[in-house]
């Protein structure tokens, strides 16, 4: 009976250190359990999208020049890109090292419905590192990345009834001992 409960112990003092850990085995450093408000005030110069190019218009898919925004933030050392009140069509936009996201209040950074705005690159997603469409919001390995405020959505029904179809497909590939994507 000693035997057991030593065994239950040593079991579960192994799950609360691997709890210290990410997936990739790297320790969890301490600021990422920190939860304060951020000052986008304090982060640099302000770009908002729409001085830029960007129109406030929900039905155009305006990827290319939000990414502008990032990118011209970025050759300046950084800043805050902020989406002003209204809806603003995108696919996946990549951030920079000290580049911030601010969405103002009633502001919404909707994902385009067509996959096509989503490229398929390498990334991470559920601990395995794949092949996959990239997110709306990418800001993978940067040092000063923050998002604050309003609405990051999706494109609901349209978007969830493609991932089954394309879930359809892939299985059926397997099935017949191909690989890859449609």
């Amino acid at each position: 009976m000693k035997q057991i409960v030593g065994l239950v112990l040593i079991l579960c003092c192994t799950q609360m250190v691997a709890q210290e850990v990410f997936p990739d085995g790297k320790a969890i450093p301490e600021w990422f359990r920190e939860n304060k408000e951020v000052n986008v005030n304090a982060l640099g110069k302000k770009y908002s999208i729409t001085d830029y190019g960007v129109a406030n218009d929900s039905t155009v898919v305006q990827t290319k020049k939000i990414q502008e925004v990032i990118d011209l933030a970025a050759q300046n050392g950084g800043g805050v890109i902020v989406v002003p009140q209204g809806t603003f069509l995108s696919g996946s936009l990549f951030f920079k090292n000290n580049t911030h996201l601010y969405l103002e209040e009633n502001a919404v950074l909707k994902g385009s419905d067509d996959i096509s705005h989503f490229p398929v690159k390498m990334t991470r997603m559920e601990g395995q590192t794949l092949k996959y469409f990239m997110a709306l919001v990418n800001a993978d390995g940067l040092d000063g990345f923050t998002i604050k405020g309003g609405s990051v959505a999706t494109s609901g029904k349209s978007e969830y009834e493609w991932w089954w179809k394309y879930c359809t497909l892939f299985c059926i590939f397997q099935l017949f001992g191909r690989t890859g994507y449609v």
